[in-house]
């Protein structure tokens, strides 16, 4: 099956006569849908609005993107350490519940412990068949009789599901019968025993007892016996499912992660791409020199023009003018 954080499948195309040179679908294969939504995108990206508004903003929007994607991965992250931190306080209580339970179906096979009284008498009772001792059979009768009459039932109890049963002696029973033996005796459903057990009992005031009671598997308790097995078989399937709930949620971790995984990996390779063709800072343009101001050129002084004199006359000049 393919992970859900995949990318999408598309259908080949043939890219021949496409030319990747310019902004164009020319020459593409598509559907009715497609062609409009690509006529539309031709317009967009050719439009005078694209080039002057939205295609300035392209480094920006990078920019902005690429934190977006950042912040998506930190997210990604933080909910992959969440997810850890739930799912092992749900494993670990899934095994303090099957451990728990393991354990008080183990103590159910055992006669309960029960407090004394002060001033009654408790006889804990556990009824069993005697080919499997710990199959407790639910729904016995058990009875302590009365000592005075041995064909009376002093009290009187049932055992639950487990096979287990606390008969009470009241105190204004047990304390004209205190420190004296009596029968305990277990009974059908048609009031026929089971088990009778002379002097088993000895009621004494502020007292308990434990008495393990294994009968014979006969026919008038056969309900019993299978009310008893479906119970058995009822906790071991719970037990089973109790022990493999962490196992389950192990599975349903991994599965979890492994998704989170490939949606970070992802993540991580967009960021990556977009780091790789992010624009570099435009670096502050250095100030322009401003042009100096045209200074005032300096006035050339007027030379003096050289004086015109006559060349003196020579001495022959001079004698002719004698």
């Amino acid at each position: 099956m393919r992970s859900t954080c995949d990318p999408p499948e598309f259908d080949e195309q043939d890219w021949s006569k496409f030319d990747l040179g310019r902004w164009h679908l020319d020459g593409l294969t598509l559907d009715s849908a497609a062609a409009a939504f690509a006529g539309l995108s031709t317009q967009l990206f050719t439009s005078e609005e694209w080039r002057q508004t939205f295609q300035t903003t392209l480094p920006e929007l990078q920019r902005r993107a690429l934190d977006s994607f950042k912040e998506h991965s930190n997210d990604l992250k933080q909910e992959q350490a969440d997810v850890n931190k739930d799912f092992d306080e749900r494993i670990a209580a899934a095994d303090q519940r099957s451990v728990a339970f393991r354990e008080s179906t183990e103590a159910a096979t055992a006669p309960p412990v029960v407090e004394p009284s002060p001033n009654a008498f408790h006889l804990v009772v556990r009824v069993v068949s005697e080919k499997d001792a710990r199959l407790g059979l639910p729904g016995i009768a058990v009875q302590i009789l009365d000592p005075e009459d041995q064909k009376t039932a002093l009290v009187e109890s049932f055992t639950d599901n487990d096979g287990n049963t606390v008969i009470t002696v009241p105190p204004e029973l047990a304390k004209d019968r205190d420190k004296v033996d009596t029968t305990l005796q277990v009974l059908d459903p048609t009031n026929k025993p089971l088990a009778t057990l002379p002097d088993a009992v000895c009621i004494r005031v502020g007292q308990t007892e434990t008495r393990v009671v294994k009968v014979a598997e006969v026919a008038t308790i056969a309900q019993h016996k299978n009310l008893a097995l479906q119970i058995r078989v009822e906790r071991e399937a719970h037990s089973r499912s109790l022990a493999g709930r962490s196992d389950v949620l192990k599975i349903e971790l991994q599965t979890v992660l492994e998704v989170l995984d490939c949606q970070l990996r992802d993540n991580e390779a967009i960021i990556a791409e977009l780091e790789k063709s992010e624009p570099s800072p435009r670096l502050p343009e250095p100030p322009q020199k401003s042009a100096p101001s045209p200074q005032a050129e300096p006035k050339e002084e007027p030379q003096a023009e050289p004086s015109e004199k006559k060349p003196r006359a020579t001495s022959q000049k001079r004698r002719k003018k004698q």
